[in-house]
């Protein structure tokens, strides 16, 4: 490091550390540091006051030629031997072998593929919103700063879904759940298409009654079928037109991830015949991954049906025993009466229990 003095140049200290020759050095303009990039494919950051090494950045295969500081300081540009151009946070150190702190190529870094060989050239435009490159390959690259436009963009995207998630809200607080289905499959929201089908299914049959939802005593999959016939049509004229099928096909990952539990079962398995029911054969097997899915439905729904046929048989057995005990009771309130008369003088007890015994004997043999 020299210093300009009237009489020449003064070497005022010497940054030690580089393996191999020095490519290229630049001074920052908010701090004491100068950067430099080496052969050895390291580059570093040295503090002007004592001439230390504050901090290595490795993940350079190649010699790098060229470092400069972009953002305020913030972070540095490089190039190298390969053709890469690589981009490093100057906040986002770590500790490396012997103490010193490095920057790894996984935690600091972001690449660019420039060049086909050696980039000698690296340089900001004057407004850094770009760089421009040139390599031996003899080409000119320019690339371009968007991170405030991917910025603007990720806001306006959430503060869309946000609205959206508030018009999904109202949606089913007014009980449109056709329009409500639709948007949460459009919304790509697997939990809120789940709670609000759980919603028709285990809602009284008054909370239906409608145009569309009839007030009778309605099978549990005819419960869903106007909300999931809402996926077909288009609801509204600020729907943004998604393709009915590109729906109907999410919803389908939907439910082949709700059949693989008892809980959800029954949703996937009413959604899954309202869409065998309204899509014919040769229209499901053009689907993208239909052979798939069924290899991924064939298992639980065997098993689910096993589960149910197991629960029929025990629901039988208790329906008999439910029987029996009314039975029972029947028979018991009989005996009741005649014990009564007989202590009225009308009918020895003993008797009357030897007969109502030998009659209960019968009834549950």
């Amino acid at each position: 490091i020299w210093k300009i003095t009237k009489h020449g140049l003064e070497c005022v200290g010497v940054l030690q550390g580089h393996r191999r020759g020095v490519w290229s050095v630049c001074f920052s303009t908010r701090e004491k540091i100068v950067l430099s990039a080496s052969g050895d494919g390291d580059i570093k950051l040295w503090n002007l006051k004592d001439f230390s090494c504050i901090q290595t950045f490795e993940g350079h295969a190649q010699p790098v030629y060229k470092a400069v500081f972009i953002s305020n300081d913030r972070q540095i540009l490089s190039c190298d031997q390969k053709g890469l151009v690589r981009l490093w946070d100057v906040s986002k150190p770590t500790v490396g072998s012997g103490g010193i702190e490095s920057t790894d190529d996984s935690v600091g870094s972001r690449v660019f593929e420039a060049h086909e060989g050696r980039i000698w050239s690296l340089v900001l435009t004057p407004d850094e919103s770009g760089f421009f490159t040139g390599g031996e390959d003899e080409t000119l690259c320019y690339f371009q700063d968007v991170t405030q436009q991917m910025l603007e963009e990720h806001a306006k995207k959430q503060e869309d879904f946000i609205q959206t998630r508030q018009r999904l809200d109202n949606l089913i607080e007014q009980k449109q759940y056709a329009a409500a289905l639709r948007l949460s499959v459009k919304l790509d929201q697997p939990k809120r298409a789940l709670d609000l089908l759980e919603n028709l299914i285990f809602v009284d049959d008054d909370d239906l009654a409608g145009p569309k939802y009839p007030r009778r005593r309605a099978r549990v999959v005819d419960r869903i079928v106007p909300a999931l016939n809402g996926l077909l049509t288009k609801q509204s004229d600020t729907d943004d037109g998604a393709s009915s099928e590109s729906l109907v096909q999410r919803l389908l990952t939907y439910l082949v991830n709700w059949n693989t539990r008892a809980r959800t079962s029954l949703i996937a398995q009413c959604v899954l015949s309202w869409l065998l029911t309204s899509w014919t054969p040769e229209q499901l097997i053009q689907w993208p991954g239909f052979a798939r899915t069924v290899e991924s439905l064939l298992p639980y729904t065997t098993r689910h049906y096993q589960r149910i046929s197991r629960l029929e048989e025990q629901l039988a057995v208790l329906d008999y025993l439910c029987e029996l005990a009314n039975e029972h009771q029947v028979l018991e309130s009989i005996n009741n009466s005649f014990k009564e008369e007989a202590a009225g003088g009308g009918l020895e007890p003993n008797v009357v229990d030897l007969n109502l015994s030998m009659e209960v004997t019968e009834a549950i043999d």
